[in-house]
């Protein structure tokens, strides 16, 4: 999956469970993006994500894609994070992580 934000692009790798598929079965998308806490931009897509067979997602860095299950957005970290029972990674950025901090405004999340 791509991101595209502020001319940053951000490809992601994504993990083989039915959150992220769930998550490219709504591609492509418009989002706002709205910075939250000092470590995550995060995003709402339209439809809530299974979470049945994902792994959670343990303390972490920059870089990975997560979903948090009770507020039902996508988080993308740019920096460390500590897990918890409600987060799931969704994948993890193969380029352009730097950019993640910068994101402001409407993202396009793309299918590879």
């Amino acid at each position: 999956m791509v991101v595209k934000c502020n001319g940053v692009e951000v490809v992601y790798a994504l993990n083989d469970n039915a959150a992220a598929k769930g998550l490219v079965a709504q591609l492509p998308l418009e989002l706002e993006v709205q910075p939250f806490s000092s470590n995550e931009i995060t995003v709402y897509p339209p439809s809530k994500l299974d979470v049945s067979d994902s792994q959670l997602a343990g303390s972490g860095g920059r870089g990975v894609l997560a979903h948090y299950e009770p507020w039902g957005d996508v988080v993308f970290f740019h920096d460390d994070f500590e897990g918890n029972s409600s987060l799931f990674e969704l994948g993890v950025a193969e380029s352009g992580v730097g950019g993640i901090e910068g994101m402001r405004g409407t993202a396009t999340l793309e299918a590879l």
